[in-house]
């Protein structure tokens, strides 16, 4: 019976692992299932504020440790402080978009972009929504946190972000509203003055997972205990870092309360 056990957790473990997984020109780090043909696809448009700590595949985790279905596929375009604007510029994002059949396609700002540019902001995100719609897909907009020296609040922020989802009709994924609450309550999320230390980034992925599915995230996987062969800066909270079962409850809450409240209507 000891080695029936043994064998289980071992493929459960195999199935878990993070692998990179080749897309034509493209390369993603995913856990999802090889070879499933029903899956409910992902597109992160973002920065290092999106990929810090891998949260694409963290997202992917959560989701598989809830059982979800469809089971979900994560992928991510863009780079470091990308603005939506540089996104649609350069044409990146937009050939990801046309190439894959997406069910959601979540646009993350470059961090103050929203207030610091308002217009700009407002324009891009209007044409990639139209550009997501043509292909069927749902626009998320992805509320981000106001850094430790940003001279905005986070209010100003959540306001903005608030404004563009609904003129646009997407769906807000309020992590800001989300971070700054926990942030008041003592559970450390900034990596640096700007960047997500581990539990940053998994207030990213239960926003978006409890956006993505409509249910809570409450009881999801909160252990990532991986290593990489490659060392990377971005990812060395991930690598190195715990979250304790009291954090990744009060995370689990405040991410699914403030899906409902921005939501609601």
């Amino acid at each position: 019976m000891n080695w029936v056990l043994a064998l289980t957790a071992s493929i459960l473990l195999l199935q878990q692992a993070p692998r990179v997984e080749k897309h034509g020109a493209h390369r993603t780090i995913t856990n999802a299932p090889q070879g499933a043909t029903t899956t409910r696809n992902v597109l992160i448009v973002g920065n290092s504020l999106s990929y810090f700590n891998e949260m694409p595949w963290m997202l992917e985790q959560i989701a598989l440790s809830k059982k979800a279905l469809p089971r979900l596929h994560v992928e991510f375009s863009g780079g470091s402080g990308m603005t939506l604007e540089q996104h649609w510029r350069t044409g990146k994002a937009v050939k990801r978009i046309n190439e894959d059949r997406w069910d959601l396609v979540v646009l993350q700002a470059q961090s103050t972009e929203a207030l610091r540019t308002p217009a700009n902001f407002e324009t891009y995100a209007r044409r990639f929504d139209a550009l997501i719609r043509s292909r069927g897909a749902r626009t998320v907009i992805l509320g981000t946190w106001a850094p430790r020296d940003s001279r905005f609040s986070q209010r100003a922020f959540d306001e903005e972000y608030e404004k563009t989802a609904r003129v646009l009709g997407a769906t807000l994924a309020p992590v800001g509203s989300a971070w700054e609450q926990l942030e008041t309550r003592g559970i450390k999320l900034f990596e640096d003055d700007t960047h997500p230390n581990v539990a940053g980034s998994y207030l990213v992925a239960t926003v978006l997972y409890a956006v993505t599915y409509g249910a809570s995230p409450a009881g999801a996987t909160h252990s990532f205990d991986v290593h990489f062969e490659i060392p990377e800066f971005y990812r060395r909270s991930l690598e190195h870092d715990r979250i304790d079962e009291v954090t990744a409850a009060a995370i689990q809450a405040s991410a699914w309360t403030a899906v409902r409240r921005a939501n609601a209507n």
